[in-house]
C-alpha cells in the first residue's frame, strides 16, 4: 500500500529505482529498434516514450557510450 515501501522493495530486488528500471527498458527497446529497423531515430525515440529527441539522444549516449546514430551504424544487422 505504501509507495515508499514498494520503491524500497523494488530497489532491494533489482538494485535500481523504478524510474531507472523503466529507463533501462526504454533504452534496450530503442537499441533493438535501431539495429532491426530503418525507422527514423526520432520516431524510435517517440515510440519508446521520449517526446524530446535531444533528451533521448543525450540519455542514450550516457547509457551506451554511443549516440543513437553511432549505435545503429555499429550494430545494425540489416
Amino acid at each position: 500500500r505504501n509507495p515508499a515501501y514498494l520503491s524500497r522493495l523494488f530497489r532491494k530486488g533489482t538494485g535500481l529505482s523504478l524510474s531507472e528500471y523503466i529507463t533501462q527498458l526504454r533504452i534496450e527497446r530503442a537499441k533493438r529498434q535501431l539495429t532491426e529497423t530503418n525507422d527514423k531515430i526520432s520516431n524510435i525515440a517517440e515510440d519508446v516514450g521520449y517526446t524530446h529527441f535531444s533528451y533521448f539522444a543525450k540519455l542514450f549516449k550516457k547509457m551506451t557510450g554511443l549516440s543513437p546514430q553511432e549505435y545503429r551504424k555499429k550494430h545494425q544487422v540489416l
